[in-house]
């Protein structure tokens, strides 16, 4: 089910499926460029198609798998056919997204044997991953022969699944699981400082199971994610004690926590002596 009667279009191309032609392992036989109405929305169930679609600005919530997951700009999704899902895009703000819709075997087998099957949802990609989509878009638009076009299109998913497959091998290949979610805590503080940890969200953007992260995490620090997380505010406490003239009750309404009282908690669990004490100290 789709409704897309308001949305616009600066790219679109459908396959023309020539005369006594066969059905390729793989054919991009939809793609576009689209400015989403608020009102679009996509669900299939046991799909017969796959999709590939990026991001590139407004919002909108996937789900599938039993997860639902909120997607920004920079965003990629991988679906493959055979899957149940839903996606819509924010009513206020709502997606541009380029994307391509894939018949064929070939598309699902590469999303196996380069390890992108674990989750259809991968953050922050990189600018080779932005580049092939941009690139498939303007193939859209040129008016070569169809046989062409669809050669030049296939490669661009190829390239588009091998870019993501090296970045998430190099990215865990320099500083390993325990680093990458190390980095994801320490971004996410910095960030902002009011926001909690959920070790579900750090599973879902490295693409690897909560227990695994943890294990990895616990292997590598000696404490459990949370734990670092945990400590990490309590550095940030420290400064903002030592630092500033910011009351107690300031200084936890900034670190984000429920009611001063349960800062204190922390605190004291944490360093031994209350944010009182510390500071006079």
């Amino acid at each position: 089910m789709s409704n897309i009667d308001n949305s616009n279009f600066s790219a679109y191309y459908t396959y023309q499926q020539l005369e006594n032609s066969l059905l390729l392992p793989m054919q991009v036989i939809m793609a576009g460029d689209e400015q989403c109405s608020n009102t679009y929305r996509i669900r299939r169930s046991s799909a017969e198609i796959s999709v590939l679609i990026y991001v590139l600005s407004g919002e909108g919530v996937l789900k599938i798998g039993g997860e639902c997951y909120t997607l920004g700009a920079n965003t990629v999704l991988t679906i493959p056919q055979g899957a149940d899902y839903e996606y819509c895009a924010n009513r206020t703000a709502p997606w541009r997204i380029l994307w391509f819709n894939i018949t064929g075997e070939i598309y699902p087998y590469l999303l196996q044997k380069y390890s992108l099957l674990s989750s259809p949802v991968y953050f922050s990609v990189s600018d080779t991953v932005v580049e092939g989509f941009m690139r498939g878009m303007e193939i859209c638009k040129d008016n070569s022969c169809a046989e062409q076009t669809q050669d030049r299109l296939c490669t661009v998913v190829y390239e588009i699944i091998l870019a993501l497959w090296r970045q998430y091998q190099h990215t865990a290949h320099v500083i390993g699981l325990a680093g990458q979610l190390r980095k994801f805590i320490n971004d996410g503080i910095y960030s902002d400082q009011t926001q909690g940890f959920s070790i579900a969200d750090a599973s879902r953007l490295l693409n690897v199971s909560v227990r695994q992260l943890e294990r990895a995490f616990s292997n590598e620090y000696n404490m459990t994610p949370y734990q670092y997380f945990q400590t990490q505010k309590l550095m940030l406490a420290k400064q903002y004690l030592t630092g500033t003239a910011l009351t107690i009750k300031e200084i936890s309404h900034k670190l984000g926590y429920c009611d001063p009282y349960y800062f204190s908690n922390c605190f004291k669990s944490l360093e031994g002596v209350s944010p009182k004490a510390y500071r006079n100290r």
